[in-house]
């Protein structure tokens, strides 16, 4: 077995625990003819998984597109929340309510976004459109999916997915209109997000952009 080979079952055997172990978001029972997960070519992963009834879409999958490297790491993504093809084909644009992927663009194209190459497909049935985030991984993609299956709530275009420093505990975390609220900060704040974002990565250069502008994600209080 090649060592490209190795890479794609170990990071198959990885999706497919994910999807076992997660039952408050994967379906299980039913819709399984859908489920797929296998090697595409010598370095892609693709897979869709059936996720569980929501009140709103009804029948929606996890589409997950990875291409690896020569070192297995994985290279490019695509992971999309769309409207499950079951029962009837759809189109790339009615099929898709949002997706996050890590496809390189060009500064000078429309598609750039501040995090490139990490970005949000952040308006339903229309992929093109790309807004900043701070999600780079399956993991945190399927956090924020969890959110939005088990509590049936309605995406849209306005929700943002920023990884930042809380202002309270300066841990990272992923906005949610439920959760946490965008306020603003002081001048002393500020300068101690500067402080502890100094690392020169491009990551720490957006939370500095933010402090300096008075602009960070906190929290929201939780009411009493």
């Amino acid at each position: 077995m090649s060592n490209l080979t190795s890479y794609q079952a170990r990071r198959i055997e990885y999706i497919t625990t994910l999807f076992e172990t997660n039952p408050q978001l994967f379906e299980h029972e039913k819709n399984q003819s859908v489920l797929s997960i296998q090697r595409k070519g010598a370095k892609r992963i693709a897979a869709t998984l059936p996720l569980r009834d929501h009140a709103h879409y009804g029948e929606t999958v996890l589409v997950i597109s990875e291409k690896l490297n020569n070192d297995g790491r994985i290279a490019e993504y695509h992971y999309g929340w769309e409207l499950s093809q079951r029962e009837h084909r759809m189109g790339k644009q009615p099929r898709h309510i949002t997706a996050f992927g890590n496809e390189w663009k060009d500064p000078e194209t429309p598609a750039w976004v501040d995090t490139n190459p990490y970005h949000h497909h952040h308006v339903p049935q229309e992929p093109s459109k790309r807004q900043s985030t701070g999600i780079e991984d399956l993991q945190s993609a399927i956090t924020i999916l969890t959110d939005f299956i088990s509590g049936d709530l309605s995406y849209d275009k306005t929700y943002k997915f920023l990884d930042v420093f809380s202002g309270n505990d300066e841990e990272p975390f992923f906005s949610s209109k439920d959760r946490l609220a965008s306020h603003r900060i002081n001048q002393e704040q500020a300068n101690t997000i500067v402080r502890k974002a100094g690392d020169g990565s491009k990551k720490s250069k957006m939370i500095k952009s933010n402090a300096r502008r008075g602009k960070i994600i906190i929290r929201r209080n939780k009411k009493r």
